[in-house]
């Protein structure tokens, strides 16, 4: 899955950050941007092709409200790589920038990891 990729580049530029390892976060954050960018994409495609409505049924109501609340963890993360990525291009670069970088990738395993069960659930949990 493309998600668990993500968290490749993310990594580097996390163990990168605790190095203080400006080129090597510069490349993890570019990496976890072009990651980010395409994962909003498959998610916009993917909400347009849902065999479900929200107000459908208690199943539908559930599938909205995990897919909404982990889009809004996705992309405001996205939004966040963004910044610091554009923020580690400017000088004079802040030695606190690199704690920035490790709570990011910290918050970027968080929406990792919480997809695995949301999509258990969504996915597999209407076979069972």
């Amino acid at each position: 899955m493309l998600i668990l990729a993500s968290a490749v580049p993310n990594h580097y530029a996390g163990r990168k950050a605790l190095d203080r390892d400006v080129r090597g976060v510069r490349i993890g954050l570019i990496g976890a941007s072009l990651f980010g960018l395409a994962l909003c994409g498959v998610r916009a495609l993917e909400l347009t092709a849902l065999n479900v409505r929200w107000d459908d049924s208690a199943y539908g109501s559930i599938v909205w409200m995990l897919i909404g609340l982990h889009t809004f963890n996705l992309v405001t993360d996205f939004g966040d790589t963004l910044v610091l990525t554009a923020v580690m291009y400017t000088k004079p670069l802040e030695g606190k920038r690199f704690v920035d970088i490790a709570e990011n990738t910290g918050y970027w395993w968080f929406v990792v990891l919480t997809w695995i069960p949301i999509y258990a659930v969504i996915y597999w949990g209407a076979r069972v």
